[in-house]
């Protein structure tokens, strides 16, 4: 496990973020069931998907030196990847089904409206920099720059 520190912009006249969270990347121990939509059908992950973890972490002593005008925020999120599937249960080539469950707690001064902004920004910049990285490791396998 590698814990990690992340920090926010100030969100209007909110005080910034800080995140301390440990991140697990491993195998799905065992099946799952995830809901896929409002509609409540559920997606079967099952064991030994490929799987990312932050969870958060109490700072220790040594971990916590919180700078100033920060406030404590908690975020829980596990991502799990798989073959994308054509209509028959086949893989399609090169493409891969990311499913993700997230919770975040950014305090208790943020209106809600605001704090679903923030988080659907910073998820839609999460995705761009994933595809990238993606991109990225996939160009150095192949030996491309």
């Amino acid at each position: 496990m590698r814990v990690i520190k992340k920090t926010t912009k100030r969100p209007l006249v909110y005080p910034k973020r800080i995140f301390t969270l440990g991140l697990v990347q491993g195998e799905q121990k065992r099946e799952v069931r995830a809901f896929t939509d409002v509609t409540y059908r559920t997606h079967p992950i099952p064991r030994g998907t490929p799987t990312t973890t932050l969870v958060n972490v109490v700072p220790t002593a040594e971990l916590h030196t919180q700078p100033d005008g920060y406030v404590t925020s908690y975020q829980d999120f596990v991502a799990w990847y798989r073959p994308r599937t054509n209509k028959f249960g086949e893989p399609v080539p090169g493409e891969t089904e990311l499913t993700i469950v997230m919770r975040v707690d950014m305090g208790k001064d943020i209106p809600h409206w605001l704090f679903l902004f923030i988080v659907g920004i910073s998820g839609q910049s999460s995705m761009r920099s994933l595809a990238l990285h993606l991109a990225k490791s996939i160009n150095l396998a192949k030996g491309l720059r």
